[in-house]
């Protein structure tokens, strides 16, 4: 008959045992998520790992607590909590783990390097999970104690809310609210004999911004300086930019799927100086500049290629004239430019197009006029590089009625402004992405130090 037996090792034995051997222990079903089929009282209740090297980890202790659920008539050992000791490529930062039954994590601490190796030095992060390991909260500090950002999960509304501060931990520099993607799917029923689709909405782990705020510290305290929401369906987001005194400057619609729109104001944020939607697809874009008063300086139409810009007067009511521009996109790393094709100056009584100025290929001179007379005749006028007239015609629609090459020079001029083209806003000077904004995501700890899932035992 065989005989079997079993040796007991201290709880110290076993630890110098396998820190000798260098093992790295799997966890497996007996000593986490099942209970024990017979009971070891003399079980070890810690477990050290070396784990191998290139695992990011330098030490691991593990410690185990007994339990006993209705239904059994003994204790089993279930994981608790573990130390991990992370190595130098991850600052050397000690990290302690608590665990649900089912291994799952469901609290972090995170310290700064000790003096020592060994050593815990400030409290860099805590955060608590929930089932799935999404952030039921979590809180990071600077290396001073101040607290650096912290989020918490809102059940009532399924939205995570985090909150970003300034160097003293009190003062909010800057707040999100994070929503959950819902995925969508079709599911066949049957009922009383019948079979039909139904569509149910299914919560995922993933979080996307919905709405961001931005403060800054100014002589009057806390005010807003931008202000972010998230374009459900559309993939884009909008923004509002604010000055030195909390008043609204700028706002911008933009990203993917979405036509932008934008509007900018004076830096005091009295007047509206432009608003403009660009072109989206085969839509056309449009823009619109005022005056300080509020009158209306310039449309602009952009579309096909081409972009047309009336200026009007100071009632901002009366066309004065009317450009034709041609744009041509960057070539070749060459940048984008446009070229002037005509112009048309408006009768100030009746404001019907009186005369029309084309210019040659290039854009850069006149190359004929023509007038709108009272009979509903076109009297054109050719000029050479100069600007001297070399030719007339009187056209009665396409049909030319008179011509006259006659040798008395005219010169005809116009005011130069008519052959200008005013940009005086760049549309970026709101730029849509702040540089130093963090990742808009709601699920990152730290940018250096090691994430949750980095390590399960």
């Amino acid at each position: 008959m065989k005989r079997s037996i079993t040796i007991v090792l201290s709880t110290a034995t076993l630890a110098v045992a396998v820190l000798a051997l260098g093992l790295h222990k799997q966890s497996s079903a007996d000593e986490g998520n099942f209970p024990d089929t017979v009971p070891w009282p003399a079980k070890p209740m810690s477990n050290v790992f070396l784990p191998p090297k290139g695992s990011g980890k330098s030490f691991i202790l593990q410690r185990f607590k007994m339990v006993k659920e209705p239904g059994f008539s003994h204790e089993w050992r279930q994981l608790d909590s573990a130390t991990i000791q992370w190595d130098e490529s991850h600052l050397s930062i000690i990290e302690d783990q608590d665990y649900r039954r089912d291994m799952s994590v469901s609290k972090s601490v995170k310290h700064f390097p000790g003096i020592t190796i060994e050593d815990r030095g400030g409290l860099r992060r805590i955060a608590q999970y929930d089932i799935d390991g999404t952030f039921l909260k979590h809180q990071v500090y600077r290396k001073d104690g101040t607290l650096e950002r912290q989020g918490e999960f809102v059940k009532k509304s399924d939205q995570y809310v985090q909150t970003y501060y300034f160097e003293d931990g009190k003062t909010i520099q800057r707040s999100r609210i994070f929503f959950r993607e819902i995925r969508t799917e079709n599911v066949n029923i049957e009922k009383d004999g019948k079979s039909w689709v139904e569509t149910i909405s299914i919560p995922t782990k993933k979080f996307k911004l919905l709405k961001e705020e931005v403060f800054q510290r100014t002589e009057k305290g806390v005010i807003p300086e931008s202000e972010v929401w998230f374009i459900q369906g559309g993939g884009g987001y909008f923004k509002k930019v604010f000055n030195a005194e909390g008043q609204k400057i700028g706002s911008v619609s933009q990203g993917a799927n979405v036509k932008e729109h934008g509007e900018i104001y004076s830096p005091d944020g009295k007047n509206l100086l432009v608003e403009y939607d660009l072109a989206y697809g085969m839509q056309p874009g449009t823009m619109t500049y005022f005056r300080l008063d509020g009158t209306m300086w310039q449309s602009r139409m952009m579309v096909l290629g081409a972009t047309n810009i009336l200026i009007y007067d100071e009632t901002g009511k009366k066309v004065l004239y009317k450009q034709i521009w041609r744009e041509r996109p960057s070539v070749d790393g060459k940048p984008a430019y446009s070229i002037l094709s005509r112009v048309e100056l408006y009768d100030p009584v009746t404001h019907e197009q009186s005369v029309t100025i084309n210019m040659v290929n290039n854009g850069s001179l006149i190359d004929y006029v023509y007038y709108r007379l009272p009979n509903g005749k076109l009297l054109y006028k050719f000029l050479d590089k100069d600007g001297y007239i070399v030719r007339t015609e009187l056209r009665n629609g396409n049909k030319v009625e008179e011509t006259d090459t006659s040798s008395v020079r005219e010169k005809l001029s116009f005011k130069e402004a008519l052959f200008k083209r005013d940009d005086p806003i760049k549309l970026t000077d709101y730029n849509f992405n702040d540089p130093r904004a963090p990742a808009w995501t709601y699920d990152y700890e730290d940018q250096v130090y090691p994430k949750i899932g980095d390590y399960i035992p």
